[in-house]
């Protein structure tokens, strides 16, 4: 049973649901009698008469009641059925290890935190069993270690018992696979070094983002688990440094008497890295003690003076750098959404006109404020001129410039591509433009034709965000290869005049300013000393801003910075992770439908609408499904970016979009995940992405994203796997929905200038406008009579006919909801799902540091 807000258990009123899991939900509430703040773990009463998940429960009761321990999640009080602790304020470690790899200095304090509670519980026989990052909770004061349900007394369980803590009624696992280790999947009996297996596992996804090991099923995972060994850190971190690796490979060793044996050990070792990252005074003191005698009080002095020198210099860099931040009303945030003057005095940014369309901003530094810069109406990508006076940007499917001193704008070419991925202008008057396919192209920003810079390599992917060197000739760029993981990009330049080109450092979205190289990986951006003539990197890079927005989808990386060091960020937005699925009524009325909350993107309901099929982003983009009876999650999809679920007609089987054996293509599944994924259709190059399918099953519709023609719609078939081209011109068509009896055809397209809404015929010619004054995302009401189209935050319904002919009525307005995506809709029409953001306008802001290479000491 849910307890509502109100309700009350004993002394503790019930505030709000903070989440649940499969042997308990927790609730913050009130302590009434001392007036805090605490959690509640409550059983549920399905399973209140299981003596064996009551005994479990108590067992946790009893378990955290024998810790006492700063990084252990303390318990206050017990009741009849629940647990009341200690109230931790914060995110967990897996949150924030969706937002990519953690600075060195937080993997090495959260890892000591983690082993030491470890060791403490180590000690008193208690084995935790169920260690990974959604059970470690990031709080002010330190990591709390939580969830001790699945944990036991080591020397004290009989034979029995540990077969029955090990394995459950139902032959499976208790815990979590993912950080298993290969004796307890064996079936042998956990002791702390299975914990400390999982703690290296902790580590590893603290270090590189990514967790050890993988499957595309419980059975490919144990496989990895038992027979691989982890990618190399090496290779996804090359910066970590050789003791952590080290470290890390012996906690994750497969044999148990090869492994770092206590959890102290491994607090003492990440303790000395960072004595050796970070050399306290005191050890610095330690090493003078070898010198001479004679010397001690001269070394004492020159030592003492060293210290002054070195504090008063940190505080006077300190008080140089300054940091504020600019907000943004109406942000647009496209791919490219910055852009600073050379000088760093002026900024463009994108934002929104008053009909929702984007608009670029110009802001000077001496001004309080920005103001649009008319003209540059539907435009992204926007970057300045060398001696910053005009802006060039894309809009219109044209590349563009205008003059900031006020003008009209002039067209420099037609877009080379469907998508631009960033732009540069060098000194000769050169325009670098990057792509989602092919290499980099050059043109004259007087004007004239795009022509090839860069060549893509077979294993290649595209070429992306550049970015001019100081010598006018050099140009930086990103390349990554078909799997779409961007965190595996590396950084290249090219010369414009010889075509030479060379690999300079892995990263992603790279810029130079004031003798270094500044590039992300995921959420944090770097700086590497970099000498722009010769090409060359030096020393280790450092963290420059660890909250950046940055998509990992793209590879985008929200930032700017001028050669007079001043650096621009947009913050990363945490609320994105919070997304909830809701019911929404005709009239606008919401309603939960989840209480889980994660990063969603889509959800479409089963042919029965007894399921919702749910795409979702954390580290990469997978697919669940939602049981709406059992109210249960099921994980369908790993490895790589999975996406764009559709339900086949049968309920039995879905196709979905994956980039796990490179280029984007077509999958298909049962819808239970009770198998393996199969290629439904392969692509040679170009991203791939399926829509819908007829009521009998044997086509879907397919948007193709291409180089020359841009985003089209195509036909496959489901028997073999082949597709024909229904719908491509030089405009992007896209979002293709076959109607219910499979007749017709929806879809949204900009070919009047902006995004509408159409409906074509399956077969046969005809084609009709559905949306008035913009339209997008259509889809389908279960019978056919209705058409649903969304206009920015406002959603409308359009009366269908197609009895004989086809004919669509005045759209209306159903609601307005900014806060709110609709995504599919209930069998009655009465109802839609939706995916609701924490908040109706999300506040963004644009973060200036000044003179930000002062943050980076070197000894």
């Amino acid at each position: 049973m849910k307890l509502s807000s109100g309700a009350r258990l004993g002394p503790y009123e019930i505030v709000a649901p903070i989440g649940a899991g499969g042997m308990g939900e927790v609730y913050r509430a009130r302590d009434t009698r001392l007036d805090r703040t605490v959690a509640v773990k409550i059983l549920p009463s399905e399973f209140a008469n299981d003596s064996r998940l009551r005994a479990r429960f108590e067992r946790e009761a009893k378990t955290i009641s024998s810790l006492n321990h700063p990084h252990i999640c303390a318990l206050y009080d017990v009741g009849p059925d629940y647990l009341v602790m200690e109230h931790c304020e914060g995110k967990t470690l897996a949150q924030r290890i969706a937002s990519g790899p953690l600075p060195f200095e937080q993997v090495l304090q959260y890892g000591m935190e983690i082993a030491d509670a470890l060791d403490k519980a180590h000690r008193q026989g208690i084995i935790h069993r169920d260690l990974k990052p959604s059970n470690v909770m990031l709080t002010k004061s330190g990591v709390k270690l939580l969830d001790f349900g699945l944990a036991k007394q080591h020397f004290m369980s009989t034979p029995a018992e540990s077969t029955l803590q090990r394995v459950s009624e139902e032959g499976q696992f208790v815990g979590t696979i993912q950080y298993m280790a290969p004796e307890v999947l064996q079936g042998k009996e956990a002791d702390a070094r299975s914990d400390i297996f999982a703690l290296g596992l902790v580590l590893y996804e603290m270090v590189t983002g990514n967790p050890a090991f993988s499957g595309t099923s419980k059975a490919s995972l144990i496989a990895a688990i038992l027979e691989h060994e982890p990618q190399p850190i090496a290779e996804l971190k090359p910066t970590t440094p050789l003791a952590l690796d080290r470290l890390i490979r012996a906690c994750v060793a497969k044999d148990p008497d090869e492994r770092i044996q206590t959890a102290h050990d491994v607090a003492l070792e990440l303790k000395w890295i960072a004595e050796e990252a970070h050399p306290t005074e005191a050890k610095r003191q330690r090493k003078w003690i070898y010198w001479s005698i004679a010397l001690v009080g001269g070394l004492a002095m020159f030592a003492a003076a060293l210290l002054a020198w070195h504090t008063a210099r940190s505080k006077a860099l300190e008080e140089g750098v300054q940091r504020f931040s600019i907000p943004i009303d109406a942000p647009a945030l496209g791919w490219q959404p910055l852009a600073v003057s050379p000088d760093g005095s002026q900024l463009v940014y994108e934002g929104k006109a008053d009909g929702g369309q984007s608009i670029l901003y110009l802001r000077s530094m001496r001004e309080g404020e920005g103001r649009p810069i008319r003209g540059t109406e539907g435009a992204d990508t926007p970057f300045f001129s060398p001696d910053g006076k005009w802006i060039a940007f894309v809009a219109d499917r044209k590349v563009k410039k205008i003059p900031l001193s006020g003008g009209s704008a002039a067209t420099v070419c037609d877009l080379p591509g469907p998508q631009i991925r960033g732009g540069a202008w060098g000194g000769d008057d050169t325009i670098v433009l990057g792509s989602t396919f092919g290499g980099l192209v050059r043109i004259p920003a007087a004007g004239g034709s795009p022509q090839p810079l860069t060549k893509v390599a077979p294993n290649e992917g595209s070429h992306r965000w550049p970015h001019f060197l100081p010598d006018g000739d050099h140009v930086l760029f990103t390349f990554n290869d078909y799997s779409g993981d961007w965190d595996r990009a590396k950084i290249a330049s090219v010369s414009l005049t010889s075509g030479e080109r060379r690999t300079i450092v892995n990263g992603d979205y790279p810029r130079y300013s004031a003798g270094f190289l500044l590039f992300a990986r995921f959420g944090t951006l770097f700086a590497l000393r970099f000498d722009p003539h010769k090409l060359m990197v030096e020393g280790k890079p450092v963290a420059v801003v660890n909250d950046m927005r940055y998509l990992a989808f793209n590879g985008t990386a929200q930032y700017a910075v001028s050669a007079h060091a001043r650096l621009f960020y947009i913050p990363s937005n945490p609320s994105r992770s919070e997304r909830q699925l809701v019911w929404v009524g005709r009239t606008g009325n919401i309603e939960p439908m989840s209480e889980v909350r994660k990063n969603y993107r889509e959800a479409r309901l089963s042919p029965d609408g007894k399921t919702l099929l749910v795409g979702a982003t954390e580290l990469h983009d997978d697919l669940w499904s939602y049981d709406f009876d059992r109210q249960s999650w099921t994980r369908l999809t790993s490895g790589g970016d999975n996406s764009e679920g559709v339900w086949l007609p049968d309920g039995k089987q879905i196709i979905f979009s994956s980039n796990r054996n490179g280029p984007v293509s077509l999958f298909t599944m049962p819808a239970d995940g009770s198998a393996p994924a199969k290629v439904l259709a392969k692509s040679e190059k170009y991203w791939m992405y399926a829509y819908s399918s007829t009521p009998d099953g044997q086509h879907f519709t397919v948007e193709e994203q291409r180089p020359d023609t841009g985003t089209d719609i195509l036909i496959g078939t489901m028997e073999t796997g082949r597709m024909e081209r229904f719908q491509a011109s030089p405009f992007d068509e896209s979002d293709p929905l076959f109607s219910p009896d499979g007749k017709w055809i929806a879809y949204q397209s900009n070919e009047s200038g902006r995004d509408e809404v159409y409906v074509r015929r399956f077969h046969g010619p005809g084609k009709w406008v559905i949306s008035v004054g913009g339209g997008e995302s259509p889809f389908w009401r279960r019978d056919g009579r209705e058409l649903f189209y969304s206009q920015g935050s406002k959603f409308y319904a359009v009366g269908v006919d197609a009895t004989s002919s086809f004919h669509a009525g005045k759209p209306r307005l159903l609601f307005d909801l900014p806060s709110v995506q609709p995504t599919d809709v209930s069998a009655e029409g009465q109802r839609f799902v939706g995916i609701k953001s924490p908040n109706a306008l999300p506040v963004w802001q644009i973060n200036v540091v000044l003179n930000w290479p002062e943050l980076i000491q070197t000894e």
